[in-house]
């Protein structure tokens, strides 16, 4: 069996949806906190979890404030702190990177090892394409070891650092305007992994199979409709 599949299919803690054919699923995002956190920010995600009794969390981005957190050190700290209302719990978790957890000054594959190294975060990541928390989580029936549903997460990544993109690239052969936004996106070849990975999910299960992903940044579209108002006939 191919290495992505199998690394596809595995969960460190098991997802199946209940007897009534639910799961439920908490996204956080932007808690953008650092070590000298506001406790209302804890509380508040104490009482959310306390009040939905989610499933599953999912940390949608910007899960702390890398200009302010800066080693390996300081980022096991916060996450003692800030993975407590799951792991107390024992409600699995994952996460995906927004463009605040890039900013902190450790390589992103340590970073994320990090994350995993907690016990019911059920996170995923690659090593062999752009960006890192790159994953899916299949769900899984009530009633029998099937995949019903996938979830999935893709790595938004960080700050566009000039405009020599291949989109940005095709849109001047085509004499379109220009992305211009700051912040960076999606590239193909997560897109590439995406795609593959989901032929071969259902595949293996013989199969379509349903699913929602996560990011923390929109896809690029979102924001060139916004930069381009008037060419994408947008304006009010």
């Amino acid at each position: 069996m191919d290495k992505n599949l199998i690394n596809n299919l595995l969960l460190k803690k098991e997802l199946r949806f209940n007897s009534y054919g639910k799961l439920k699923i908490l996204m956080l995002s932007d808690i953008q906190e650092t070590l000298n956190y506001d406790k209302r920010t804890l509380n508040a995600i104490n009482k959310i979890i306390e009040v939905e009794k989610p499933d599953l969390v999912i940390l949608g981005g910007d899960n702390c404030d890398g200009t302010v957190l800066k080693t390996e050190k300081e980022l096991r700290e916060y996450l003692d702190i800030f993975s407590t209302p799951m792991e107390s719990r024992k409600i699995p978790w994952a996460h995906v990177f927004g463009n605040h957890d890039h900013d902190i000054e450790v390589d992103d594959i340590k970073k994320t090892k990090i994350y995993e190294e907690y016990e019911y975060c059920i996170s995923k990541h690659t090593e062999n394409i752009y960006g890192t928390t790159n994953f899916v989580l299949p769900i899984k029936y009530s009633n029998k070891n099937q995949i019903a549903f996938n979830i999935w997460g893709l790595d938004s990544n960080n700050l566009i650092v000039n405009s020599n993109m291949e989109i940005d690239k095709n849109m001047d052969l085509l004499k379109k305007p220009s992305i211009s936004c700051r912040w960076d996106v999606v590239h193909f070849e997560q897109l590439e992994w995406y795609w593959n990975s989901s032929k071969e999910i259902e595949k293996y299960c013989n199969k379509k199979i349903n699913g929602i992903l996560f990011m923390h940044i929109p896809p690029w579209e979102f924001q060139y409709i916004v930069e381009n108002p008037e060419y994408t006939n947008a304006k009010r």
